[in-house]
């Protein structure tokens, strides 16, 4: 289900990109202001992936989901790993593990990353809602 909020924060977002005023400075401030719904509708609309798979990624802090998605948008690994540390916030080794993260995120190769979307696009357009 979409949270309450989510139509009127998707058409702000939509206002706000279609101005250019969607920076990654902006994008980590919404992640840093826990402005989830905001957070994640502008990042499935940069990353053109849909709101479901970014909301998954999110609230299960899988960072490596998060670097394929953010390497197949064309986000720097500074941007990456922001949003790393801010999504392990205060778990044991946040720093460490984002660290290990940015190394995935430097090793991995952009085709890929656009590979890998595409195929959870096929799989969401097939019906298989676990595939992301």
């Amino acid at each position: 289900a979409l949270p309450l909020d989510y139509a009127q924060v998707e058409a702000q977002v939509h206002a706000m990109h279609a101005r250019r005023g969607i920076t990654p400075q902006v994008l980590a401030s919404m992640l840093r202001a826990k402005e989830t719904t905001r957070f994640l509708v502008a990042l499935s609309c940069l990353a053109d992936i849909d709101y479901h798979s970014a909301r998954r990624i999110l609230e299960r802090k899988e960072l490596d989901a998060l670097a394929i998605v953010c390497k197949a948008a064309g986000f720097d690994r500074a941007l990456f790993l922001t949003f790393a540390i801010l999504i392990l916030d205060r778990e044991a080794d946040a720093m460490g593990r984002a660290r290990e993260y940015g190394e995935l995120y430097a090793d991995l190769p952009k085709d890929a990353a656009l590979r890998t979307i595409r195929f959870w696009r096929m799989r969401r357009q097939t019906g298989d809602v676990a595939a992301a």
